[in-house]
């Protein structure tokens, strides 16, 4: 009989990380030592669709987020870019 795959990404370290965030990541938490993830001023990440099956080898999307119908309009992505180059902010990654 086969024995089934271990997910590769799965370890004690990253359990016990991603146990940590989540309770640091709580309002009561956060309301006693301030926020625990801040806005990043030199990244952008854009979510085009959250039409997903979770199934990518290193999917980091929680369930909470996919799948659904929502989209993002292509005018509030140009309008990002713009907006974006009308300031001259320099992305380091998008």
């Amino acid at each position: 009989m086969k024995t089934p795959a271990r997910h590769r990404n799965i370890t004690v370290k990253r359990l016990l990380s991603d146990a940590y965030q989540f309770v640091r990541a709580q309002s009561f938490i956060s309301k006693r030592f301030g926020r625990y993830f801040l806005p990043s001023r030199k990244y952008a990440e854009i979510d085009i669709t959250y039409k997903c099956n979770l199934k990518c080898l290193n999917c980091n999307r929680s369930c909470t987020q996919a799948p659904s119908n929502v989209e993002i309009p292509v005018a509030d992505i140009e309008a990002f870019i713009t907006e974006s180059v009308e300031n001259k902010i320099t992305w380091k990654r998008i």
